[in-house]
């Protein structure tokens, strides 16, 4: 490679304080600068601006288009345009938007290396969240689209397996598990984050905080939150904080309401999640299906015991009874069980969380996944000339 800065770009749907989006401006801040200049391009209007501040912090350009219909075909055009304009050299997708506009841009302009990352199972959450209809039409698109990406970074085996069905060559993906930027966690002032997080909910010092974060999706399983909620309502001293925001928010919010459920909040989005995590007594993490979660990372990052469903990416990053406790998916009993057990006894939350701290730092680290990225847009680029 030339002394010349390799002109980066991600594409992605919109800037939102997010996992995927997390991990790409973790990445962008651990790769060499003197290497890459950065771009971060986005299909719709900001969801929380405060993620530009954050963009510009890292020397990151962002660039705004706007996605008009389901496939547009306009779009691609201006992306294309874009890319060659910028000179461009990597355009790295992530999600389904992205990917397929960033697909239907190469078929236009041929002069740059389009990677996607696979960040979960898209087939299994658009089946669960979307209906077959719309799982039918997205999986034919992706097949189609897929063979147009020189290479696919897997988050986990999961997520390999999953490149593989959408029948791209096994010499064309690479595992690169995904990671968390430690830093902010490692630091977190546990006292002083529940007390600050009490004090904005008006509950009394002796509360026990059990959390969930995730944006209110049907694979993320917020249902099973409520059932576990609801099963702990006789325990005044435990509240459960449901944190996310997202299109089924508002319809929990009324389900907790009819059924006076008081120990149970939705208070949508809250920032700084460094704050959440610290604060919490136990993070219940219950989604379906991931690529490698990075709401559990930070937890093993921020001292909070994990408590999970068994489900795909998370029993790759979790390990039972050692660096958290994984429960067989749908189990709610099983669940009430082990919450129980974990809130009874110091002494395991004080295991898990020592051993998942030290994981997290050996194999989760924003460092090493910028380090396997480099390595990998530099063969690429090779490859290319």
């Amino acid at each position: 490679m030339s002394s010349q800065r390799v002109r980066l770009a991600y594409l992605f749907p919109r800037l939102e304080w997010c996992g995927p989006l997390k991990g790409i401006l973790a990445t962008i801040k651990n790769l060499p600068p003197h290497r890459y200049q950065p771009f971060l391009i986005t299909l719709s209007p900001p969801k929380h601006p405060d993620v530009l501040a954050a963009c510009r912090d890292l020397g990151c350009t962002h660039i705004q288009l706007t996605q008009r219909s389901f496939l547009d075909l306009r779009l691609a055009r201006q992306l294309a345009n874009l890319i060659r304009q910028q000179d461009i050299a990597i355009l790295h997708t992530s999600v389904l938007r992205p990917d397929w506009h960033g697909a239907l841009a190469r078929r236009i302009n041929q002069d740059f290396v389009l990677v996607s990352t696979l960040r979960a199972e898209d087939d299994k959450l658009l089946l669960r969240n979307r209906g077959l209809t719309r799982f039918l039409i997205a999986h034919t698109i992706n097949l189609i689209l897929f063979r147009r990406f020189d290479h696919v970074v897997a988050l986990s085996n999961s997520t390999r397996s999953y490149a593989r069905r959408l029948l791209v060559p096994s010499s064309k993906i690479t595992l690169i598990r995904n990671a968390v930027d430690t830093e902010p966690f490692l630091h977190i002032d546990r006292q002083e984050a529940k007390t600050r997080i009490l004090a904005d909910f008006q509950l009394p010092p002796s509360t026990t905080l059990v959390g969930m974060i995730a944006t209110f999706w049907p694979y993320k399983d917020h249902h099973s939150f409520f059932a576990l909620a609801d099963s702990f309502r006789k325990d005044t001293s435990i509240v459960f904080l449901d944190v996310g925001d997202g299109p089924q928010l508002n319809a929990f919010r009324q389900k907790a309401a009819s059924a006076a459920l008081s120990s149970l909040l939705y208070p949508g989005f809250l920032s700084p999640i460094t704050t959440i995590q610290g604060a919490l007594d136990v993070h219940v993490f219950l989604s379906h299906t991931e690529g490698l979660p990075r709401a559990v990372m930070e937890s093993m990052a921020a001292g909070t015991p994990v408590l999970a469903w068994d489900s795909p990416g998370v029993g790759e990053c979790i390990r039972h009874m050692e660096t958290g406790i994984l429960v067989p998916k749908g189990d709610l009993g099983l669940l009430r069980k082990r919450l129980r057990e974990l809130l009874a006894s110091p002494e395991l939350r004080t295991h898990l969380t020592r051993n998942a701290r030290r994981a997290v730092l050996r194999e989760y680290s924003a460092s090493r996944m910028a380090v396997e990225h480099h390595q990998l847009y530099t063969k690429l680029l090779q490859a290319k000339r």
